[in-house]
């Protein structure tokens, strides 16, 4: 026997949006089963620790399923809504310079001044390179 009625789903927050996620939450989940469709569900609690390996914050949402819809096991995509994590901006991957020790950047102001822009850290998501950690003027 399975109570099916509210079901539990189990996902890891990244550590850097911990902080903007609280309880009582509305988090839309997607399910392949269902395209087109989000179900919304429930922040109910969280595990109040960071792992230390994956530095993620493991937390609980209940979804309403009276209507049996969705089944235990299922595999959902979980969308939390949450505000941009400082600075972040989009560069194409050809302007980019690889540096030692940071990847680098010229933005080109006005025809007569440019400004190099150094990530302190940064993640390739395919072209365009994305700087995650926000961005620095470094040199003119």
């Amino acid at each position: 026997m399975q109570a099916t009625q509210t079901l539990r789903v189990y996902a890891n927050l990244p550590q850097l949006y911990s902080g903007n996620v609280k309880r009582g939450s509305k988090i839309d989940l997607t399910f392949a089963e269902h395209p087109g469709k989000t179900f919304q569900g429930t922040l109910v609690r969280n595990a109040d620790a960071i792992d230390p390996v994956s530095r993620t914050l493991l937390v609980e949402i209940d979804i309403d399923n009276r209507g049996g819809e969705l089944l235990p096991g299922s595999l959902a995509q979980v969308h939390f809504k949450t505000p941009a994590a400082g600075s972040t901006f989009i560069v194409p991957a050809a302007a980019l310079i690889f540096r030692r020790r940071a990847c680098v950047s010229e933005s080109s102001l006005t025809a007569t001044s440019r400004t190099w822009f150094q990530s302190s850290s940064a993640r390739t998501m395919g072209p365009p390179y994305r700087s995650l950690a926000g961005s620095l003027p470094a040199t003119k």
